[in-house]
């Protein structure tokens, strides 16, 4: 079985020594999921965040096709709702600061492959060549 061909060791969480590493990479690949916009107000399909749908409490259940065929009207709920917040949210610290940091570098260094789908990290101006939305 083959060995991993570097190690990257962090010896303290600093800001300090994350913003040394930052500045001796060479490409980086930022992965962003839902935690990034709970400090925007918005719920984790975990349910972080917290949300007020009363009935629609476990987010899995409803996402499958399953549940649409048996209560299209709660989904239809659910993903209005999350429309509705998202809307309405507003790209926070963190959506800027990686938007500015892909802008900064480059899309030859740095490159965002994003889960969520509210839209804040190109509204808080990530350039669309550097952010995958998957």
């Amino acid at each position: 079985m083959a060995q991993p061909s570097a190690t990257i060791s962090f010896p303290s969480t600093s800001i300090t020594t994350f913003q040394e590493h930052l500045a001796g990479s060479t490409r980086i690949l930022a992965i962003l999921g839902a935690g990034l916009s709970a400090s925007s107000g918005l719920s984790t399909f975990q349910g972080v965040g917290g949300d007020n749908l009363g009935y629609i409490r476990d987010r899995k259940k409803y996402a499958k096709p399953e549940a649409f065929a048996k209560h299209p009207d709660r989904v239809w709920c659910l993903y209005q709702e999350q429309r509705r917040k998202a809307l309405a949210a507003q790209p926070n610290a963190a959506h800027v600061a990686i938007a500015k940091l892909a802008t900064m570098l480059g899309g030859e260094i740095f490159m965002a492959v994003s889960v969520n789908i509210d839209g804040l990290s190109a509204r808080a101006g990530h350039p669309p060549a550097q952010l995958l939305e998957i």
